[in-house]
């Protein structure tokens, strides 16, 4: 999708938007790339599996009271919550994509503090005792 493919008011808060999600992904970057692709808004993969959040679409603008409008948008993410791995389709304002994409950031958080080996448990303790010394 490119920038002309919307009007320039969207075009400028769909700008905010990757702006605000990308530095949300840099912020986790040890979980989550940013994808490049050209039928989505944006695409946020997983590093360890093919878990995803995306936003398919910008919806419109809906009038409010203050003549602010409220960008709607489309996104597809997966998993839904901690006990359902499916895959979830939303419609919601601005404020609701980044309430589910920070629900998501975190389930990808708890799976990678729920390790099964020896060894996170190891480079836990070192990077907590080295991160003491900075």
């Amino acid at each position: 999708m490119k920038p002309k493919d919307y009007t320039l008011e969207a075009t400028k808060i769909i700008s905010n938007l990757l702006r605000e999600v990308r530095k949300i992904q840099l912020e986790n970057n040890d979980l989550v790339d940013f994808v490049e692709k050209d039928d989505v808004l944006i695409l946020l993969k997983d590093k360890e599996s093919e878990f995803f959040f995306q936003v398919n679409k910008f919806g419109s603008l809906l009038p409010r009271t203050n003549n602010t409008p409220i960008a709607m948008y489309s996104i597809s993410y997966q998993p839904t919550w901690e006990n359902n791995n499916e895959r979830a389709d939303d419609v919601g304002s601005t404020s609701r994509l980044f309430k589910r994409l920070a629900e998501w950031i975190g389930i990808l958080k708890s799976y990678k503090e729920a390790s099964w080996t020896e060894d996170y448990y190891i480079t836990k303790a070192y990077e907590e005792e080295f991160l003491c010394r900075v």
